[in-house]
């Protein structure tokens, strides 16, 4: 399965002289959890709500003076389109992030996947898979 299917795209981005302020209002405009650092299209950091709490508040330092390039999450962990959810789900956790941009061969950025789409699409199939055993049990009948 594709992962841009069920990631956010296009993903929320902003460029490297960005501050933490200015990063703070597009992740609250966009209801993310996370942004994109980008220079151009390329992905060159993440910055996420964890990094705001441990990098920024909880260090005393002002949203609107902290520049994102000081305090982004970088290098990071990307997937491709092409990966398995499972394969994604074992990298973020083995990693212990909860948002994975999705790039291509270009490392250009295509989409964000965070651990609720996962579960979200690991449930849709599950009750895919109960309906689909519901119905085959319901058609079990004498001379069935």
């Amino acid at each position: 399965m594709n992962l841009l299917r069920i990631a956010r795209t296009p993903p929320c981005t902003i460029g490297p002289r960005a501050n933490v302020l200015e990063t703070v209002e597009l992740m609250s405009d966009c209801g993310a959890g996370a942004v994109i650092m980008v220079d151009g299209n390329r992905a060159i950091g993440i910055f996420t709500a964890s990094d705001l709490l441990r990098r920024v508040v909880a260090k005393g330092r002002r949203l609107d003076m902290t520049a994102l390039a000081d305090v982004v999450t970088s290098p990071l962990t990307v997937a491709r389109a092409d990966t398995e959810c499972a394969q994604a789900l074992t990298l973020m956790v083995k990693n212990h992030i909860r948002h994975l941009p999705i790039v291509d061969d270009g490392s250009h950025v295509r989409g964000m996947l965070s651990t609720r789409h996962l579960l979200r699409n690991m449930v849709d199939d599950l009750s895919q898979e109960l309906q689909s055993l519901d119905a085959y049990h319901a058609a079990d009948g004498i001379g069935g």
